[in-house]
């Protein structure tokens, strides 16, 4: 079992939130985890995290880490909210427009996950810029 588990999780990384479970046909073993299991995770893709503390976590997570400086100017994030729940869409203001950096994405996501486990369950995120202001 661990060493399919592990040849899944080798195969498909970009699937690291969803559990791998074990199930038989043959004897029915593992299908009550398995049904929980989808059971949860249909709790929490409509699950709506209010915005307030969206913001609030992410405040403080930006103190801890800052995000990088991109031509000159340190990227910083506005505001975030979630934008759907059935397939749970947080979209986050930027300062400036930029392409975000990989690492940048699974930092934020993983700071998702570990306030809110959204088990089983992937997450859309949006990285929207506010337009530039008009000169006068």
């Amino acid at each position: 079992r661990r060493a399919f588990s592990d040849s899944v999780r080798e195969r498909m990384p970009w699937l690291d939130y969803a559990p791998v479970l074990h199930a038989s046909a043959l004897t029915g073993a593992g299908v009550d985890e398995a049904l929980d299991t989808a059971a949860s995770a249909l709790a929490w893709r409509r699950t709506k995290v209010p915005k307030r503390r969206l913001n609030e976590l992410f405040a403080r997570a930006q103190l801890l880490r800052p995000l990088p400086v991109v031509r000159g100017a340190r990227l910083k994030m506005q505001y975030a909210t979630q934008h759907a729940t059935e397939s749970p869409t947080f979209v986050f203001r930027m300062n400036r427009q930029a392409e975000m950096h990989p690492s940048v994405v699974r930092w934020v996501e993983r700071t998702l996950r570990s306030h809110w486990p959204f088990d089983a369950t992937p997450l859309r995120l949006v990285f929207k810029a506010d337009p530039p202001r008009r000169r006068r």
